[in-house]
């Protein structure tokens, strides 16, 4: 089993892209079924403040900072991204991992 961590910032993050045009129609999703999803996160997920002036980890986009801030103030083992800026990152304490990787480790 496993839990989320999330904070408004990620909350805004998924649901800007959910919304974005070249996905929701790929994918035929609907405001009502954003609005859900993000409710869903909130609701389900250990329920953090968005992290203060996080240190510069990621080095090719500084707005993704938060989110290794983010792990870390959750004390979450892994952090789950398909964001390219994550690729090769080193992060202490912390696996970085696509989710076709922590499916398989839940063994889903």
């Amino acid at each position: 089993m496993f839990e989320m961590i999330a904070c408004p910032q990620l909350v805004t993050e998924v649901r800007r892209a959910l919304l974005d045009p070249r996905i929701s129609r790929r994918y035929g999703i609907s405001r009502d079924e954003v609005d859900e999803f993000c409710r869903h996160l909130e609701q389900e997920s250990i329920w953090l403040s968005d992290p203060i002036d996080p240190p510069r980890l990621v080095p090719a986009d500084a707005g993704d900072d938060y989110f290794v801030q983010l792990a870390k103030d959750g004390g979450a083992e892994a952090l789950v991204t398909r964001d390219h800026h994550f690729d090769g990152l080193r992060v202490p304490g912390r696996d970085i991992l696509p989710p076709r990787a922590i499916v398989r480790r839940l063994g889903v």
